[in-house]
């Protein structure tokens, strides 16, 4: 990374606040961005919200001695400009080695939900807070929305605990007030 573009908000109630949490982000995870340029951009310019407070925003960002940019993705308005200078940025900084960092570790904690599957009468109940969550935004009416739960659900592990509970393909199952049949 030679240059850091910040795309800020133009509808955000506080957009150096916005700033100063992304930056902080970044040099937590790598302190070295730290010492790369920054430009900031302010999008959404063509909103009339954000046409009445752009002296505030210019007031607010000003202090943080970056360029600055205001642009509308929308229109195109300002994108010209910014392009411009971010080339003229490059051009300065010239190339650079590429910093050889190590990969980076991403952990996947399993969930501490727990869920329970328990055959009540002629279905299959499911529960726990995660189950509950998942069948509360789950389109039933639409079968593609159907199928994520399903790939859902057997990357939890519920598949294999509804066939260990004795359910067959067919069977019905329930999630919260929701019905399908077992997969």
């Amino acid at each position: 990374t030679r240059l850091l573009v910040h795309l800020i908000d133009g509808t955000s109630s506080n957009p150096a606040q916005d700033f100063h949490n992304v930056n902080t982000e970044l040099f937590l995870f790598q302190p070295a961005l730290r010492e790369k340029p920054q430009i900031l951009v302010v999008n959404k310019i063509d909103l009339p919200s954000v046409q009445e407070r752009l002296p505030q925003i210019k007031k607010e960002l000003a202090p943080l001695n970056k360029p600055l940019f205001f642009i509308s993705a929308l229109t195109g308005e300002g994108i010209g400009p910014l392009v411009t200078h971010i080339g003229e940025v490059l051009q300065r900084l010239g190339k650079q080695e590429p910093e050889i960092s190590p990969p980076a570790t991403v952990f996947r904690p399993r969930s501490r939900d727990l869920f329970q599957v328990v055959k009540v009468d002629d279905a299959f109940v499911i529960s726990g807070k995660t189950i509950y969550r998942l069948a509360v935004m789950t389109d039933w009416a639409n079968p593609e929305s159907l199928d994520l739960l399903r790939r859902r659900l057997t990357r939890m592990g519920v598949k294999r605990a509804l066939t260990k509970a004795g359910a067959k393909p067919g069977d019905k199952v329930r999630l919260a007030d929701k019905e399908m049949d077992a997969w």
